[in-house]
Order: structure tokens, then sequence, then C-alpha cells
């Protein structure tokens, strides 16, 4: 039997990763790490009035993704090939908290569980049986 994994797209990852950041933070770091590589590409991201600004150069010039805030709903929009996209997370649904102190939990976002982790000061968000981690710091 082969085992398929349905994995979340790339712009809810980064939607969770903001809601799972330590809530004082104004600024903060998400690197995505695939497979078994012990470093990989980081994003750098501003809370704002209206949510969040995923930049990806430390000196946060350039393109941007822009996460809007509209009630408890997050959503990103973007255009490819001339249709324009949206990529939403409900957290009035979902529930994504920052862990205070070491622990883990599991929800659902768009119909598959995601891990939200903190462990000795290290903040996670996953998927079981997907090579994709997250780190929030």
């Amino acid at each position: 039997m082969t085992e398929v994994v349905a994995t979340l797209a790339f712009e809810l990852y980064l939607m969770a990763c903001c809601l799972f950041a330590p809530a004082d933070k104004m600024a903060f770091e998400i690197e995505l790490r695939e497979g078994q590589s012990a470093k990989g590409p980081v994003m750098y991201v501003e809370r704002t009035d209206t949510g969040f600004m995923i930049y990806g150069d430390k000196e946060k010039k350039g393109d941007a993704i822009s996460v809007k805030k509209a009630g408890e709903r997050y959503v990103v929009s973007q255009e490819r090939g001339g249709k324009k996209t949206e990529s939403v997370i409900d957290n009035a649904k979902a529930g994504i908290i920052p862990l205070e102190k070491d622990g883990k939990y599991v929800k659902e976002i768009d119909g598959k569980k995601v891990a939200f982790e903190l462990k000795e000061g290290t903040r996670k968000v996953y998927q079981d049986h997907n090579d994709k981690l997250f780190m929030v710091r």
C-alpha cells in the first residue's frame, strides 16, 4: 500500500508559524528545513497593525508576503498566472496559540493535522510523515 501524504500549502504554513510565534515579539524568523538538512532558507517577519509582513531578506526590503488580519481570519492573497488565489486560516476555528512553556498540540488546518511544538526554547511547526519542518525563532 502506498502512503499518500497531503501537505499544507506553503502560505498556510507561514500563517500558522506567525500565529505560533511568541505574542510579545514584534519581529521574528521562520526557517524552513527539509529532510535531514541542518539549515534552510530563512524568512523574516514583522508584526503589523493589520497582520504580518514576511520578507525574504534580513534587511526587509523588496518583495514581501502580506498576511492581513480580518477579525480572527488571516488571509494571504496572491496573483499567479493571472488568477488571484487566497489562503485563509480562521483562527477562531483553528485555535493556534503560542505556547509559553514546553509542550505540543495538534490542530487541523485545511483538513490536515499540523503539530505545534515548543521544546527547550525551539518552536516547530510540522506534519507527521512530511519532511518539511518550520522553525520559529
